[in-house]
This record gives structure tokens, sequence and C-alpha cells, in this order.
């Protein structure tokens, strides 16, 4: 008994020195998806006059707009893109995609009808809403993906969205990128990955500026008023600056600033620059 006890006990001695194989071979990676969104508001002023002087197959279009570090514009079509598509209104958004070797990009984008007075649908669209929506592809050959069918145009008159003869349309865009990373660091890239959208601050305060919330000042220019933020208007003016917070400053918020020599059209350019730069 002493010597098999022995045997056991060299057994297990031999075994306690001997270390543990490595581990098998290991690599990781990681993939992700990254989306960088912007929008755009496209506000068509005497809709009903564009209607009547825009033919089927001939559009408006909005100025360029940056969203997700690329160039797009909007065509609007108010009496259809084609001849199979007289009875609706047509958008599209286009790519203003240059430059050799040609490019593309892929993004996501959601059109909708938007009342900039009571503010209806101007918040960003539900996360639900951006997750379901379809990624396209553009490219030099296919710049332009849209809507022949958008709206119908009488539903479009009875629908409530043509606001003081105002149509407004609303584009979020959202440029998609995938990435992968390698072993050495797939883990903290995707631990450590925080989103940081692009900057929307003109959006912002425009939207600030068309909702009056807040507003404190009001201006007569000819026959219309214009109410706004007296902050705003300091901060990127320095005449406004010296009117509303000088030595001559207009104190009295309830005193209608009167604006000569100029027309409200002008006026109404100046504080959307103002707001939105």
């Amino acid at each position: 008994m002493g010597a098999s006890s022995s045997r056991a006990r060299a057994s297990a001695s031999s075994s306690a020195g001997r270390s543990k194989p490595p581990p098998p071979p290991c690599s990781s990676s990681g993939v992700a998806v990254f989306t960088s969104r912007g929008h755009h508001l496209f506000e068509i002023r005497n809709h009903s006059r564009i209607k009547s002087m825009t033919p089927n197959g001939r559009c408006i279009r909005s100025s360029s707009f940056m969203a997700g570090g690329h160039r797009w514009y909007l065509r609007y079509f108010p009496n259809g893109e084609r001849a199979d598509a007289t009875d609706y209104a047509s958008v599209f958004l286009n790519a203003d995609i240059d430059g050799y070797p040609p490019k593309s990009v892929k993004a996501y984008f959601l059109l909708r009808l938007v009342d900039k007075i009571s503010n209806d649908l101007m918040d960003p669209p539900p996360d639900d809403e951006v997750r379901g929506a379809a990624v396209y592809e553009f490219s030099s050959g296919q710049n332009s993906l849209g809507y022949y069918g958008f709206c119908k145009k009488d539903e479009l008159e009875r629908s409530g969205r043509i606001v003081e003869d105002v149509l407004t349309i609303r584009c979020d865009v959202g440029v998609v990128d995938m990435y992968t990373t390698d072993k050495t660091d797939a883990a903290a890239a995707v631990a450590s990955f925080v989103y940081v959208p692009p900057t929307d601050l003109g959006h912002h305060l425009g939207a600030l500026l068309s909702s009056t919330v807040g507003a404190d000042v009001t201006f007569q220019v000819g026959t219309r008023r214009f109410v706004a933020h007296r902050c705003v208007l300091a901060a990127r003016s320095p005449v406004f600056e010296a009117e509303l917070y000088g030595p001559m400053e207009e104190r009295n918020t309830e005193r209608v600033i009167q604006i000569y020599d100029m027309e409200p059209e002008v006026f109404e350019a100046l504080l959307d620059f103002i707001y939105t730069d």
C-alpha cells in the first residue's frame, strides 16, 4: 500500500509540473454601420402660381444643401414628372455627384409634407421609421431617386398642408457607411464608438424663427410684421446688438420697431440668413 501511495504522489507531482497547453489561435473582427444624418426644408411659396406655370415634366428645384458630408438638392414636379403621372405631384432627391473617378454614396431618404405654421411633423422622423427606410446607392449614373406619385394633386389641395399658399417639404437624408475593424482593435472600436451627429444648429434656429417660440422683438416692414429673438439678432449682427442692447437700445419689448427703405421679402431673407447662415 505504501508503494502504491508513493506512485500516486509521484504521478500527481509530475502532472502538476507540466504546463497547460496554449489555447488555440483566435482572431476577432467587428462590423459597424455608421449613419450621418441631416435634413432640409424646401419651401415652395406661391404654390398655386408655380403649379399653373409649370407643365407636366417640368420641375422647380431647391437650393443645394449638405447632409452626411454630401451635397444634395430636391426637384418638385407640381404636375407630375411623366405623362402617366399628371394626377400626381412628383418629388425626387438628387445627389450632386461630380469629379473623377465617379463616386457613389449609399443613403436612405424620407420625404414628408410639413406645416411650418403649426409645427406639425417638423420634428425628426421616429426611429422605427428610420430603421425601416430602404438604403439606395446614388452614383453619377443614377443620381436621382424619388416618387412619381408622391401625392395626388387633388388630395394635396384638400390636405391642409398648403398654408397661405406655401407648401413645405421636409427631406431627411442619412448617409450610410460600413466599417470593418481587425482583431487588434475590434472590441475597443465597437465598445467605445460614440456617434456624433453632424451639426444642424442652423436648422434648429430656423425652426425656432418659424415657430416664434420665445420671440421678444417685433419689426414692422411695409405691411408685414416679423417677430424674432433679441439675443440671436445681437449675437449675429453688431447693428442689431447696438440697437437692441446699446445706449439707444429698444428696451420696450411691446414696442414695434419700424424698418424703412426695405422690402418685406428682403427683410425676411435677412432674418433667414441670420438664423440659418
